[in-house]
């Protein structure tokens, strides 16, 4: 379930994902998300999925997450330490759920933290909920 939005991100264009890496946008494709490096040529790896799942480099806030960004995700997110839950042990005992999307697990409370920020820097500047599985 998807969010249409009237945001549109041109291809090319760096982006970031909601764990703060860089890419190059290449296409959009809804659903799916696929990393391409380029080995030997350098420069960022590119980068297919939902607009919604991604934000323009030059629209994230200069040193953002900040402390005051860490502080209102960990009031909007839901992490817990439930080490019963976690699907396997590598993934780490943090649950981070933010709004209505899939759980995702981090070894660290600051690791699922910062991921609930960069996920509500994404879905405000979209307006809305966007990709429940991004």
């Amino acid at each position: 379930m998807t969010t249409t939005t009237s945001i549109e991100i041109k291809i090319g264009t760096t982006v970031r994902d909601d764990r703060g890496d860089s890419y190059i946008f290449e296409e959009e494709s809804p659903g799916r998300f696929t990393i391409t490096f380029r080995i030997g040529s350098g420069g960022l790896a590119g980068i297919r999925c939902g607009m919604d799942a991604v934000i323009p480099a030059d629209a994230v806030p200069e040193g953002f997450p900040t402390a005051a960004d860490l502080k209102a995700a960990a009031v909007d997110a839901d992490v817990t330490n439930d080490k019963a839950g976690r699907p396997n042990s590598w993934s780490g005992s943090w649950r981070a759920t933010v709004g209505e999307r899939m759980p995702r697990w981090f070894k660290t409370k600051r690791d699922a933290v910062a991921f609930a920020a960069w996920r509500a820097l994404i879905d405000s500047y979209h307006g809305g909920e966007g990709d429940v599985f991004a």
